[in-house]
Order: structure tokens, then sequence, then C-alpha cells
């Protein structure tokens, strides 16, 4: 009895099964179809993607031994605030060599002012000793006609004339001689001019040089503590006290932390629905799916990621075998959402593009407009302090009033 119950019920039961099975994975299918409908179809995601920052170096402006470093690595410093300081020492004795230096120059340009003044009165002398020597003159060649008269008439003797005429020829002489030290003194005179030139002491070519020289050692010297450029936290830092560096030589890094942006490497068959401006959600694997950054697109790169490579690709060499390439976008970063949940360069993103908004201009259309351009580290000049701003520039009060007592003092009579 139980077999002739059992053996109809087996095809029922697979029958049933199979019924369910396929009733699952049509509803699977319809559930991925109305998810990707709804949530995928108008998203362009990769996970090819990485924070970007600006890595601001900061290098020796002068040559010099570090004497201290008030910064260690990760260490977050604000714009304007000192990192390290050089040894002072031989800045400060070339700087009083050159500050004596200006003081003789001084003196020297003072004195050709005295000696202009000088030169004047030995042209008036000598001009009034020409005239004297023409006057000595004029007299010998009476004498001399006056002795001729007496030798005609028998009245004196032929060797008075001859002392007559030596007189009046030794006369001649010292007008010529008087004459030629009234020019030489003349020239004399203008050349001591033209090196004065109607000038000034402050703007004889001289002391503007010596002055030149004197600030460029005073920015030396202000140059001798090293300020942060921007704010951010210090990286790469290898200064270290005692170590010996040239100009332009790397003692560190900043990285502005509050300027991060996204580099997403989309495929180049993707970025035709990208425009600008488009949202994007963004999640870090630093911060896992629970946290979500809002970002927008900004512009596109004018190469793909192999033609700025180190060695490109050489297309048109050896057998070729298409490869999708990938086009770096620039994603900027809500700076709320930065400053909530901090980011480092180098980190991996995940990137969401809505591509539902159609409007705008598309990414490879985008021209150089400024509206476009994230901050760059040249708007951190506003956070410098008056007092750092001014000991940076060669015209510092400080060094103009030393200049200028330098040379009142020097130029005193």
């Amino acid at each position: 009895m139980t077999q002739t119950v059992a053996a109809p019920l087996r095809p029922s039961g697979r029958k049933g099964r199979l019924v369910f099975l396929s009733l699952f994975v049509l509803l699977f299918v319809l559930a991925g179809f109305f998810y990707w409908h709804h949530f995928w179809r108008d998203v362009v995601a990769t996970d090819n993607a990485y924070v970007q920052g600006h890595v601001v170096p900061v290098s020796a402006l002068t040559a010099g031994t570090i004497r201290e470093v008030y910064v260690a690595e990760t260490e977050y410093v604000r714009a304007g605030q000192a990192l390290l300081a050089f040894d002072e020492r031989d800045i400060d004795i070339h700087l009083q060599q050159l500050e004596s230096d200006l003081g003789k120059t001084v003196r020297e340009i003072s004195s050709l002012s005295r000696q202009l003044t000088v030169s004047e009165a030995q042209v008036k002398a000598k001009h009034a000793e020409w005239l004297r020597s023409q006057l000595e003159l004029e007299r010998s060649k009476e004498y001399r006609e006056r002795r001729a008269a007496l030798v005609n008439r028998g009245l004196t003797t032929q060797e008075d004339f001859r002392n007559a005429e030596n007189q009046v020829q030794s006369a001649e002489a010292q007008v010529e001689a008087a004459r030629s030290q009234w020019e030489a003194s003349q020239h004399q005179a203008v050349a001591t001019k033209a090196l004065l030139r109607d000038s000034s002491i402050f703007e004889h070519p001289t002391v503007l040089s010596q002055v030149a020289k004197l600030r460029e050692a005073w920015l030396v010297k202000q140059r001798a503590q090293v300020l942060a450029p921007v704010s951010g936290q210090v990286a790469k830092r290898s200064a270290q006290p005692g170590q010996r560096v040239a100009q332009g030589s790397s003692m560190m890094a900043i990285v502005p932390l509050d300027q991060l942006w996204v580099d997403a490497n989309f495929k180049e068959n993707q970025i035709a629905d990208l425009r600008v401006d488009q949202p994007v959600n963004l999640t870090a694997d630093l911060y896992g799916d629970g946290i979500s950054f809002r970002g927008r697109l900004v512009g596109l790169s004018p190469g793909t990621g192999t033609a700025f490579s180190l060695l490109p690709a050489q297309q048109a060499s050896g057998n070729w075998v298409k490869v999708v390439q990938r086009v770096p976008v620039r994603i900027a970063i809500e700076p709320e959402d930065l400053k909530r949940y901090p980011l480092r360069v180098g980190l991996s993103m995940r990137v969401r593009v809505d591509v539902r908004r159609k409007e705008g201009l598309r990414l490879t259309h985008v021209s150089g407009d400024s509206s476009n351009v994230l901050p760059s580290t040249t708007s951190s000049k506003a956070a410098r302090t008056p007092d750092t701003a001014s000991s940076l520039m060669s015209d510092d009060p400080a060094i103009q009033i030393r200049i200028r007592n330098i040379i009142e003092q020097h130029a005193q009579p």
C-alpha cells in the first residue's frame, strides 16, 4: 500500500523544486535589472582613483650650516612659522664688512665734493696767476721798448737791451706756463664734477652699488631663518642640525591637507558622459564604505597615463595589441568633508559619478577657465603676517634706516 502511494509523489516534488528555483532566478534577474536601472544605469564608477595634493618643497635660499631644526616629521605647521635656522655668524661678519665698505665709499664721495670746491678755487687762482703773468709780460715789453730807444740814442749799452729782451722771453714763458696750469685746473675740476654729476650722496652710483651689496647681505641674513610657505604637515624632512647645505638644496616638504583632490583614472570609453561639475560620490579604503565624500568633476588630463609615463608605449613598433587606455580625471572634494575626515596623499578611493545631468560642457571641451581651477598654494600669501612679509623683502624698513644712518654718519664734514 505504501509503495503505490509514494511512487506518484516523487515527480510532483521534483517539479515543485524546479518551479521554485525558476521563480527565484526570475526574481533575482528582475531585482538585478531594477537595481541596475535605478542605481547603476546613470553611474560611471571606478576604483582606480587616488588622492593627490600639492607637495610644496622647502629649499635653502642660501648656502650655510643648519644651526637648529624646529619641526619634526608629520608635524603640522602654519604659514610663516619658523622651520629651521642657519648659523648666522659668517653672515654677520660679511654684513659688518659691507657696512664698513659703505662708510668708506661715502667718505670718498664726500671728499670728492670737498675736492671739487678746492678745484674750483684752484681754477680761480690759476686764472689770476695767468692774468698777473700777462701784466708782467706787458711791463717787460714796455721796458724793452724803452731800452731799445736808449740804445738807438746811445744812452745805454747793448747788454742792457739784451737783458730787457731776456725778461720779455721769460715773461712769455711764464704766461704760457700759467695758461697751461689754468687749463689743467679746469680739466681737473670738470673731471671731479663728472664724478659727482650734481647728485646727492644718496644717489651716487658708487654709493648705490655698495647699498645694493648691503641689501643683498641683509636679505641673506633674513633667509637664515627658513619660514613655512604654506600651512600643512611636514614630510620628507632631511635637514639635520650641523648639516652643511648648498643653495637650492631640498630640506623638507609641506603638504597642505586642506587642498587635496582625487585623480580618477577612467577608461576612455567611460568619459563620453562626463560633464563639468557633475556630482561625485567617493569612498576611501581608509574609512570604509560607511563614510562618503562629496565631490565634483573639474577637468580632464591632456593625455593618458601611458603618454606621460617615464617610458611611453611605442605603438608603431612590433606587434600591436589594442589596450583600453585610462585618462586621469580631476575631482574636487568638498572642504567640509576634508575637514571632517582628513585624507592623505596617495590613498585609494572608489568613485561613482552621477551622469544623469547632461547639461554643461564635456570634460573634453573644458577650456582654461579659472573658475574650475583648484585653490593653489599662492592663496596662502594672505596668511603671512606683515612682519614676516616685510622681513623677506630687500627693502625692509629696518635696513633702510640702517643704511641712511651709515650714510649720514660718514657724510658729515
